[in-house]
């Protein structure tokens, strides 16, 4: 590019020379026509070689303007080397992110694993106490018969006790009756005797029987005795141990939940990456086709003027001769590639220009149109993930104010933590994140909870309670946050408020309050304000909403009792509404701001009955230096100085 810049210098130069030399008069010898000649010729010499510098001065203007370009470009072209390094990071990320799925998976089937066995486990537990029960059954039946037959032992022992006494008395009386008695009654007596004694021996043969059968059973009923032992001591383990198996299953499928929410937060991450990683590719491929593009382009004209110059050099060496006349064909022919090289600096500035209006939509920081910019430059909601934080006010621990790096402050649509989806599907943890401006009191990042802004397709929001409950819209437009998220966000801890406005004319004003808080749905999200901020440059109008309701068409909580109609009817939206409002960023939206009689995006104590044209209101936890605790006569002053 530098070679064919010093040709074209060195054809300019070339056709200088010839031109002074064409104007040259003839040598002195003829003093009368020589004279004659360079009276007329003076004037025509002295316009052409005017004309000829003077265009020769801007085609070096030109070539300079390209040369600068050119040195533009190639510094630029430095930074591509920057998005392949941005690039190859991605690609890293992702294979980590991919890695890190596999290593869930992995223990996802081992957890998987150990469940099926603790099932296993289980199932043969209660199997062995089906048998363990009937092993019970068993062994009370056989206490039973133990106790049966242990009575009737009993019972024998006490009959043949019972027989032995009686067969010692009958042997008494035989004894004294013998010697009083004839020898045939001694006979009969012995045979009594006989026979009796036969008969009680029979008697115990059995008895004796029955006791060793008995016995052997009482040997059965003992053994049985002690394997219920076992069995009992191996039930109270199991028992003691199905508590720590249950425990243990308890655990693993907590695990299993947390794997699976894990492995949810990571896919949606996936997606959302791959999505913007894909139009940021897209969008570096546009670029670099345009600049190479613009870059042939810049060539082919270059190549084209140098071509043109050639053949007017050749021309004017041809018509050397002729006479000085003759010289405004090579003029128009210098003015033609003039022309060219003009047109090609002016492409190449707007190439620069093009290039440095898009590096600033990439790297700028959003002021009060981010939403709007953010649609323009993407085409879709942008969202940045971090799962890592907890919420708008922690990105400012990333930011180091010595880097001059805007992209670590960007303004846009942020995914906190894990989700956590309403009714409505909607999400606690994405959030419009707006970083404070030189404007602005600085500290931490603000959190948006209601924006208004001009679009085609205007955002309603005369809404229901379960709507302002929940929270609608878009957080790139018009949205109201949710009244439960709003309370959520700002109960637990101390928040403070800022109020942007903006009217037609351009001109913007805010209102900051150190005191914000939101009740639950039992005490109808009741506002508490204040602490009203003196550094303000719009006077009060949320004191009149001080501790009041919120109120929707469809759930009253104003103070107009008697009137025909609640506030939230008759203004069309939802607000803390008294009687009825000095105040209404919810009231419906008018593109021009006169003549609405108060029903409208309205902050009274600014420009009256006015709708306004953008609002937005954005929290965040209170910290020490933004603190400016004011008293209630800066409060009065203020309202009564400002109109």
């Amino acid at each position: 590019m530098m070679v064919s810049s010093v040709v074209m210098l060195l054809l300019v130069t070339v056709l200088y020379n010839q031109a002074n030399s064409a104007g040259i008069p003839t040598p002195p010898t003829k003093m009368s026509t020589s004279s004659s000649q360079v009276q007329n010729g003076n004037p025509i010499k002295r316009d052409a070689t005017n004309n000829l510098d003077h265009k020769i001065q801007s085609l070096i203007e030109s070539i300079v303007r390209m040369e600068n370009s050119i040195q533009n470009l190639q510094e630029k072209s430095h930074t591509w080397s920057i998005f392949q390094h941005h690039i190859e990071s991605w690609n890293d990320g992702l294979r980590t992110v991919e890695n890190k799925l596999d290593i869930l998976k992995r223990s996802h089937d081992d957890q998987q694993d150990v469940l099926n066995k603790l099932d296993l486990s289980l199932i043969t537990a209660q199997e062995n106490a089906a048998l363990m029960d009937e092993i019970r059954d068993i062994l009370q039946k056989d206490q039973s018969l133990q106790v049966e037959s242990s009575s009737k032992v009993n019972m024998i022992w006490r009959h043949l006790q019972t027989m032995q006494n009686n067969g010692g008395g009958k042997q008494k009386g035989g004894s004294s009756s013998s010697s009083s008695s004839t020898p045939s009654n001694k006979k009969k007596g012995n045979l009594m005797v006989s026979e009796s004694s036969s008969s009680s021996c029979n008697g115990t043969g059995k008895l004796l029987h029955t006791i060793i059968h008995q016995m052997a059973q009482q040997k059965d009923l003992k053994q049985l005795h002690s394997v219920d032992k076992r069995i009992g001591k191996n039930l109270e383990t199991l028992t003691q141990s199905l508590p720590h198996v249950l425990d243990k299953q308890d655990e693993m499928v907590m695990r299993l939940q947390r794997s699976n929410e894990c492995c949810y937060s990571l896919s949606s991450e996936l997606t959302t990456f791959t999505e913007s990683s894909d139009i940021l590719l897209k969008r570096i491929e546009r670029l670099i086709n345009n600049v190479s593009e613009k870059l042939n382009r810049i060539e082919q004209l270059q190549s084209s003027s140098s071509e043109e110059l050639e053949e007017d050099n050749t021309k004017e060496n041809a018509e050397e001769e002729s006479h000085v006349g003759d010289m405004s064909g090579i003029f128009v022919d210098v003015s033609e590639a003039m022309d060219h090289s003009n047109e090609s600096s002016m492409e190449s500035v707007e190439m620069e220009s093009m290039d440095e209006q898009e590096e600033e939509t990439v790297t700028a920081v959003n002021s009060f149109d981010s939403n709007e910019s953010q649609t323009e430059l993407y085409g879709q909601d942008v969202e940045f993930i971090r799962p890592e934080l907890g919420g708008c006010h922690e990105l400012n621990i990333d930011y180091d104010e010595t880097d001059d790096d805007a992209s670590t402050r960007l303004d846009g649509i942020y995914k906190f933590a894990s989700p956590e989806i309403n009714e409505l599907e909607r999400d606690f943890n994405e959030r419009l994140c707006v970083f404070p401006t030189e404007n602005s009191t600085g500290g931490l990042p603000w959190t948006v909870i209601q924006q208004r802004v001009p679009s085609l397709l205007q955002e309603s929001f005369n809404r229901s309670w379960l709507e302002y409950r929940n929270g609608f819209g878009h957080l790139h437009k018009d949205f109201w946050f949710g009244n439960e998220f709003i309370h959520r966000l700002v109960y637990p801890e101390d928040y403070e408020l800022r109020i942007e406005l903006e009217d037609f004319e351009g001109k913007q004003v805010w209102a900051e309050y150190g005191i914000f808080r939101i009740d639950t749905e039992k005490y109808n999200y009741n506002l508490l304000i204040g602490d009203y901020r003196s550094t303000s440059t719009v006077a009060d109008a949320m004191k009149y909403h001080n501790d009041h309701d919120f109120s929707t068409y469809d759930k009253r909580n104003d103070n107009t009792v008697d009137a025909c109609c609640s506030c939230a009817v008759g203004y069309g939206s939802g607000w803390w509404f008294d009687n009825c409002s000095e105040a209404n960023l919810n009231g419906i939206y008018h593109f021009t701001p006169m003549g609405h009689n108060y029903n409208g995006v309205m902050w009274e104590l600014w420009h009256g009955d006015y709708s306004l044209k953008k609002t937005r209101m954005m929290v965040r936890p209170r910290s020490n230096n933004n603190e400016s605790i004011d008293s209630p006569q800066n409060h009065e002053s203020k309202g009564n100085d400002d109109p």
